[in-house]
């Protein structure tokens, strides 16, 4: 049964009592005893009255004197006031439901300290000015939907139980150092749940036993303060602030719940403190913030959180402060969770999470888990950042607070920022990964948009999870090559796309910078090599691209030099493969323009030669008697003509080999030389042409 359903069916009961025809007291006849007539004459003077004897004084004698059903017993506007040694004891119930003065209005205050009660106190519906029950022992009070005009005070006392439910309290409640406790087993309430309070609440000290704090439901003009307070309720709600609406701060620093502290939906105008404090409930939530509103920050700095901590779609104008926490959960859920949230900045400095952290689709200024210690326990996400939008930077790594730096954060499992939205930059610096042993991921941020830097450096930990960058649009790579990254074999960054790239002082020349970069893309693939059909060469063309940009031409160049060379070495086949070799061998893929003139001038001048040597040997005639007279040939425009057939010297029109057949085991073999005129003619031609595409950059296409 809900806890609202059980106030519900409580609230039913009572009544169902109260409908019940009360006997009559019969005031004229009343006698009081000595003690009582000393606190006649006290109270007719307006005094305190105070009573060190050891006696009795009758709950009807005090319904009496408030109600003022004798007129010889007169009360003055100070009310009933008796002050005890916790040797006097009021006997019987105290039955004051509905109870309002003769003429209307409010009962005369009732101020009883250092008494011990013998019986309940019911004030249900009543009407009074104030209530004060300070150092009172084995006190029970059900004050349903009373009227106090002014203060309810509970402080030092001793309670069974006390119930407000639905009070209205123009003053403050106060309950500093008081002891709730029910020695059987039935769960009794200290509850104000559904209270209207015109002050402060103050718990501070308080302890309970067996017995939640209940104040669902509450409307406070003032602050709620239980610092120091202990409530002992094992495995069940120990503090419901649910649905609350309390203009001041909450404070909770100092104090020990044994059971879920509830605080959904609660709309606060100022600052929720909870510093120093524990919170214990270990197989389910120890606090629970869902959908809270808070027009101040949340603070919970060196506290310890043996449960989950849920925030799910709270509304925080403020920061949340969580420096030196400790949150454990042994459940597969995340111990921290701010999913769908809207807060101006989390600060979780040097925090230990057993069990996780997630903020997937909140909305955050800025994140700082700078020195944390995240494990993802059962589950295989460390860190939970899916669809996420941060203003600023978000620092996963080293930092400062209040100037002091905080060293390395360790996390183990996965950083999830997949379709994460960053508005200033992601830091890892000095960052341990260690991927969960569910899953070999370390860094998801697939399809990822970071306007600032991604801060890769100093990495520590084995580093033996997967870092996919697949999609992600990144403004500055901001890295070492050499200590930001896993191992080979752990990095896809296929689709990864920046506007600049960190280029290190200690990189070198133009070798030493091409060298680097090209050796943190084959990163990508094991020892290096991709397998055959694994080659993705997006991440080549766009490095290439983005070096070009920036004025590094000739790192550029050596980039995608090999980004063809991985091409045709581990993804080209057949025809393709064959010409990216030719290609590589004649002009380097088209980025070397002096190997494309070399190759085809040396074809030329191999013809050249041949054509001297033929023309020694005769050769060559005249191809024609009607083609125009030509003094000689000449070997290199020969050569030159029959390698350029777009280009016409008259050398090659003007001449050709002579016929000549040869006699091969009884057969005639003849056009042998023409058929190596021909070959030289085509391979001359594909110099030609490779050359010509060389030099005006058709071959060089970077992508991108």
């Amino acid at each position: 049964m809900s806890e609202d359903a059980e106030l519900e069916k409580e609230v039913d009961a009572l009544i169902a009592e109260l409908e019940k025809e009360p006997v009559a007291l019969d005031a004229a006849a009343f006698e009081p005893n000595e003690i009582e007539k000393e606190v006649l004459r006290y109270v007719a003077a307006g005094a305190q009255a105070h009573i060190s004897a050891e006696g009795k004084i009758r709950a009807n004698f005090i319904k009496i004197l408030l109600l003022g059903l004798r007129e010889d017993w007169s009360v003055t506007a100070t009310g009933v006031q008796i002050f005890g040694t916790h040797r006097l004891e009021i006997v019987g119930d105290l039955e004051l439901d509905e109870a309002h003065a003769l003429g209307g209005g409010p009962l005369p205050p009732l101020h009883l300290k250092f008494c011990v009660m013998r019986g309940d106190i019911r004030m249900n519906g009543a009407q009074i000015v104030a209530l004060n029950l300070d150092h009172c022992r084995n006190l029970s009070i059900s004050a349903f939907q009373i009227d106090v005009g002014g203060d309810v005070s509970l402080c030092h006392a001793r309670c069974s139980w006390a119930k407000f439910v639905g009070a209205k309290i123009a003053g403050g409640f106060f309950a500093r150092n008081a002891i709730i406790s029910t020695r059987t087993n039935d769960q009794n309430l200290f509850a104000l749940s559904g209270a209207t309070v015109g002050g402060n609440i103050v718990i501070d000290n308080l302890v309970a036993r067996r017995t939640p704090l209940w104040f669902h439901s509450l409307t406070l003009t003032g602050s709620f303060s239980a610092m120091s307070t202990r409530v002992l309720n094992r495995f069940d709600l120990a503090l419901g602030l649910k649905n609350a609406r309390i203009d001041g701060a909450v404070c909770l620093d100092l104090a020990r719940f044994h059971g879920e502290v509830d605080c959904s939906n609660l709309h606060l105008n100022a600052p929720f403190l909870a510093r120093d404090a524990v919170f214990f409930n270990k197989n389910n939530t120890a606090l629970n913030c869902e959908f809270m509103r808070i027009d101040g920050g949340v603070f919970l700095g060196a506290s310890l959180f043996r449960g989950r901590v849920f925030m799910t779609d709270a509304r925080i104008d403020g920061p949340i402060y969580a420096s030196d926490a400790r949150v454990e959960s042994p459940s597969n859920t995340p111990a921290v969770t701010l999913s769908s949230s809207s807060v101006r900045s989390a600060y979780f400095f040097n925090v230990t999470i057993n069990g996780g952290f997630c903020a997937a689709a909140a909305s955050l200024s800025s994140l700082s888990m700078s020195g944390a210690k995240i494990h993802c326990g059962e589950a295989v996400t460390a860190i939970d950042l899916r669809g996420v939008a941060i203003d600023r930077n978000v620092e996963l790594g080293r930092g400062f607070n209040g100037g002091e730096e905080i060293q390395l954060a360790e996390i183990v499992g996965a950083v999830d920022l997949g379709n994460a939205r960053i508005g200033g930059s992601l830091r890892f610096a000095g960052v341990s990964f260690q991927a969960s042993p569910n899953l070999d991921t370390c860094l998801f941020l697939q399809n990822a948009r970071i306007d600032g830097a991604l801060e890769l450096r100093a990495l520590k930990g084995p580093r033996d999870g997967l870092f996919d960058l697949s999609g992600a649009e990144i403004g500055t790579i901001d890295d070492d090559p050499e200590t930001g990254w896993p191992a080979a074999g752990r990095i896809d960054l296929d689709g990864l796309e920046y506007r600049t790239i960190n280029i290190p002082t200690d990189a070198g020349e133009a070798d030493g910078l091409a060298r680097q970069r090209i050796e943190w893309l084959k990163r990508q693939y094991k020892d290096g090599i991709p397998q055959r059909g694994k080659f993705r060469p997006q991440p080549f063309e766009f490095l290439a691209k983005t070096l070009r940009q920036h004025g590094h031409d000739y790192a550029a160049t050596k980039v995608a030099i090999e980004k063809r060379e991985l091409q045709r070495k581990c993804a080209d086949r057949g025809f393709a493969r064959l010409m990216h070799t030719i290609l590589k061998i004649t002009s380097d893929y088209g980025y070397s323009p002096a190997r494309a003139l070399g190759w085809f001038a040396g074809w030329v001048g191999l013809g050249a030669i041949s054509a001297k040597l033929g023309l020694r040997e005769g050769i060559y005639e005249r191809a024609s008697t009607d083609s125009p007279e030509s003094s000689h040939l000449e070997p290199i425009a020969y050569a030159f003509d029959l390698a350029t057939p777009i280009i016409d010297f008259g050398q090659a029109s003007a001449y050709r080999i002579a016929p000549q057949c040869y006699e091969l085991a009884g057969a005639a073999l003849c056009g042998g030389r023409e058929l190596l005129e021909v070959a030289y003619s085509t391979i001359g031609f594909i110099l030609f042409s490779i050359l010509v595409l060389t030099f005006s950059g058709v071959l060089r296409q970077e992508g991108g």
